[in-house]
């Protein structure tokens, strides 16, 4: 699911409430879209550079949904 940066900013919000170590200044300079981002884009890099032996479904399906 492609989430807009307004919806992460959402979801963002209340796990910073949930979580007590996540106001501390460590995570406050965190941009939890570029994050998001980055991972897509990393796992997007890792599964078109894999040989077919190393495939599985779930991440197919994942790929197919974020990429298609």
């Amino acid at each position: 699911m492609n989430y807009t940066d307004e919806e992460l900013n959402k979801i963002n919000v209340p796990q910073k409430n949930r979580f007590s170590f996540a106001s501390s200044e460590e995570y406050t300079d965190i941009n939890f879209s570029q994050v998001m981002k980055t991972r897509k884009e990393i796992f997007k890099t890792r599964w078109e550079n894999k040989c077919w032996l190393e495939w599985n479904y779930p991440e197919q399906k994942a790929y197919n949904l974020l990429f298609k």
